[in-house]
């Protein structure tokens, strides 16, 4: 197993979706290129706590629509924020799990 850290744009100059093109290019290149290193794009597990959770989550589900990039997995601890259907924040993290009427 091989773990790398990603260290996409974090200065304000940074706008959404950089930093999310970003994590996925990254994705990309082991899928494409990442034989050349010694690993295996085609079994791949992002992972990720806090906003690196949110970021993990994001990038799967773009794997998922854009079908370019093959994720095994996803770990990690749920993300920062959940929404429900309505957009409304259903979760949040550190003061334990607070459920909010749909």
């Amino acid at each position: 197993m091989t773990a790398w850290p990603n260290s996409p744009s974090i200065s304000p100059e940074a706008k959404y979706p950089t930093v999310i093109e970003q994590n996925y290019a990254a994705a990309q290149w082991v899928v494409n290129k990442g034989a050349e290193k010694g690993l295996d794009g085609s079994r791949m597990v992002v992972a990720g706590d806090s906003v690196g959770g949110n970021m993990a989550a994001v990038l799967a589900i773009m794997a998922k629509e854009r079908g370019d990039v093959g994720l095994d997995d996803l770990r990690g601890p749920p993300p920062a924020m959940v929404l429900n259907r309505r957009g409304r924040r259903a979760v949040r993290r550190g003061r334990g799990p607070r459920q909010q009427a749909a």
